[in-house]
């Protein structure tokens, strides 16, 4: 028995230790950094999860993701954000980073390498540089979770793919004067809204750019103006049309920026919206919020209530019911325990007595 004990003690134990270093091996990798290119340099902060690329040069390209010097932090990295001077994105740098959710690029990046961002499940959005002058093959492919896709008036270079495979973009744009290729926004298959520069023809779309997507190259709405930028004015008025608050104005919004106004208070009125929120698409948007009086407050003279009679809650009655059970129970035992105290007593006399008889009788 003892040997089994001991046996099964050991077992656990191997256990614990090899949970142990499980749970080890899967946190976040330690603050890290080095080189990536011709005066680039790359860190990573495993508090916040940011991993931030600087410096005044080119990146790196790689072949593989297994070349990438941060890819240690493939699974947990959050943030990317690339500072001024660095002038690209270097072929597969950020491939497969399951938890990126979002990018900030500088003006100063003039080119995305191939497949530098394909398969960041977890990114939602990203704002190109209008500077940007190149988007190569399968640049952001199979990012599922990634709602817009712009081409910038800036770009002369579209690669084949760019957007293959980005099923939850809504709204898509090419502002560029730029052939569409082979596959550039194959299987977006939730597009509502695409806007494309009208100086590109059909001659300069691939036949499969939009196959599988849910809007077509024909089906595009079509604009003269390279110009992504947009305002958003909100207006503050009564049922009359008057103005009662000065109008805000939110201007230089890049395609696909979400805006959100709080609509400010005013004694004795109420705004239909309390919030006016949205997203700008390259057009400029107005928004008003109109103010009703409030109605006036109704005076009732205060009620005359009597008093009220306090009642037995059940929980009382409950209580009550127990009480008397226990005081009967304390009663019949208090009975039972003098009877039993007198048969003791009689039958006690009765064997002295018989014992005295028992004597006399000698």
């Amino acid at each position: 028995m003892k040997r089994i004990l001991k046996i099964t003690a050991l077992m656990l134990l191997t256990l614990l230790l090899i949970i142990s270093m499980v749970s080890c091996g899967s946190s976040a990798p330690a603050s890290d950094s080095g080189a990536c290119g011709s005066g680039v340099t790359w860190s990573y902060d495993a508090d916040t999860k940011a991993l931030s690329i600087s410096g005044n040069g080119t990146m790196n390209d790689y072949s593989a993701q297994t070349e990438l010097p941060w890819l240690a932090m493939l699974a947990h990295a959050k943030t990317l954000t690339v500072s001024e001077g660095v002038a690209n994105i270097g072929d597969y740098a950020f491939y497969g980073f399951t938890a990126l959710e979002s990018v900030n690029l500088p003006a100063s990046v003039k080119s995305i390498g191939k497949s530098a961002f394909a398969y960041n499940s977890a990114l939602t959005t990203i704002n190109l540089p209008t500077t940007l002058e190149v988007i190569k093959d399968s640049a952001f492919e199979g990012c599922s979770a990634l709602t817009v896709a712009v081409v910038p008036a800036g770009v002369t270079t579209l690669g084949a793919n760019a957007f293959a495979y980005c099923s939850s973009v809504k709204n898509a744009a090419v502002f560029a004067n730029v052939a569409i290729p082979d596959g550039a926004f194959y299987n977006c298959r939730s597009i509502e809204n695409l806007t494309i520069f009208s100086g590109i023809t059909a001659d300069k779309v691939h036949e499969n750019a939009f196959k599988g997507a849910s809007k077509s190259f024909a089906e595009a709405a079509r604009t003269d103006s390279p110009n992504t930028l947009a305002t958003v004015t909100v207006k503050y008025v009564d049922a009359q049309g008057n103005q009662l608050a000065e109008s805000v104005v939110e201007a230089d919004k890049p395609y696909g920026a979400a805006y959100s106004i709080p609509s400010p208070s005013k004694d004795g009125y109420t705004a239909d919206k309390l919030t006016v929120s949205g997203t700008v698409y390259g057009v400029d948007v107005v928004e008003t919020v109109t103010y009703t009086p409030n109605a006036p407050a109704e005076t009732t003279a205060p009620e005359v209530t009597e008093p009220v009679k306090e009642k037995n809650t059940a929980s009382t009655i409950i209580a009550v019911v127990i009480l008397g059970v226990v005081l009967v129970g304390i009663a019949v035992a208090a009975f039972v325990f003098i009877r039993m105290e007198k048969k003791n007593a009689a039958k006690t006399q009765t064997v002295r007595k018989n014992n005295t008889n028992d004597k006399k009788r000698k």
